[in-house]
């Protein structure tokens, strides 16, 4: 395995999205960690996959789907170890080059995404003949003033029984909370720059800019996030060093931070 980008676990079963030449996935048991399937190659044509996502579901008879965003498609993901595309998927086309979708599915076939734009919103596909779209929130009401969609870039969570979504950003340091039941959002800000809302998609996007969250991991009980702090400059620097290192901060569904954050 090589340059692993995310793994999921679906009962005894573990998914893996990385970086091989010959699969971009693979599938092992638990706990012996048998390889049970590996498949999907990188490229643009309608089978292959260019910066898959893989997007967790409670749906028994499906171990996971995978995102393409490139080709905007959509596959499950079979306890037979089958991709399969759905047919029935649709999202809006973005016009920005580098915008990108974050996915997840629930079980009555709501499929809410967020935009690199910071703009929630839900898809339901629970019949192929009844596709429902709606903006769900726009969490640039949240931290206001900026014109660009890199301020808004960050990692996305839900929690399927709580009826919750959770969003954490790059370039803040800070999280919101979205109840769906009321359409309500709670946004935490622990550091919030008042100058930078004059910068642009570059300056964002610049090595020297700090970043802060990196990653999200969500349970039934909480929200876990990887947190950075320091710039890629930094980050260079400390790693010629073998410095190498991030902090794991906890909150629950509330949006309160665990004392044991290290």
């Amino acid at each position: 395995m090589t340059n692993i980008t995310k793994m999921i676990i679906k009962d005894d079963i573990l998914i893996i999205s990385n970086n091989r030449e010959d699969s971009l996935f693979m599938l092992f048991s638990i706990p012996d960690l048998e390889l049970l399937a590996a498949f999907g190659i990188s490229g643009q044509e309608p089978d292959e996959f260019m910066f898959p996502q893989l997007v967790e579901t409670n749906e028994a008879d499906k171990l996971c789907y995978i995102y393409n965003p490139v080709s905007e498609s959509l596959w499950s993901v079979s306890r037979q170890f089958e991709p399969v595309v759905v047919n029935n998927h649709q999202l809006p086309k973005t016009s920005r080059k580098y915008g990108d979708k974050q996915l997840t599915v629930f079980l009555n076939g709501d499929r809410y995404f967020v935009e690199t734009s910071g703009n929630i919103k839900n898809v339901n596909l629970q019949c192929a003949d009844s596709l429902v779209r709606e903006q769900v929130y726009n969490l640039s009401n949240e931290i206001e003033g900026y014109k660009n969609w890199a301020a808004y870039i960050g990692d996305f969570g839900t929690n399927e029984g709580l009826s919750r979504i959770v969003y954490a950003y790059k370039y803040f340091k800070g999280l919101s909370f979205v109840d769906l039941k009321i359409y309500q959002c709670k946004t935490l800000l622990f550091d919030y720059d008042l100058q930078s809302k004059g910068k642009t998609a570059i300056d964002f996007l610049a090595p020297s800019t700090v970043t802060h969250y990196w990653g999200m991991w969500v349970t039934s009980s909480g929200v876990y996030c990887g947190y950075s702090g320091r710039n890629s400059i930094q980050v260079q620097e400390e790693g010629k060093k073998d410095i190498t290192y991030i902090y794991i901060e906890k909150f629950d569904w509330q949006g309160k931070r665990s004392k044991n954050t290290n």
